[in-house]
């Protein structure tokens, strides 16, 4: 594997990471999202200083990535059922004749 190591600056904080090469931009994105948010809930809410910012921005998007996680989970049991249902008929149109 190709690792790099490069720069990023999260809350003013400047943080020396290694990554995998192909990892690269979506770790940049992820970044520039995190710097994003931290300033729209600086723009929202009183704080007294940065870990009130990174504290939002965390608990926002592990409501997000739960809600995604569960409806996920809802989607998988849902076809699994259709599945079992579709395999059942199968296997009774099988029988029937």
């Amino acid at each position: 594997m190709d690792d790099i190591t490069i720069n990023v600056v999260i809350a003013d904080r400047n943080y020396r990471i290694t990554i995998k090469r192909e990892d690269e931009e979506l770790v940049r994105k992820t970044v520039e999202d995190i710097n994003r948010r931290i300033k729209e809930f600086s723009d929202l809410y009183a704080y007294k200083d940065k870990q009130d910012l990174l504290a939002m921005v965390l608990l926002d998007v592990n409501t997000v990535l739960f809600e995604k996680t569960n409806s996920a989970e809802k989607e998988e049991a849902n076809i699994k059922k259709k599945i079992s249902e579709l395999s059942n008929l199968i296997e009774s149109s099988c029988l029937d004749k």
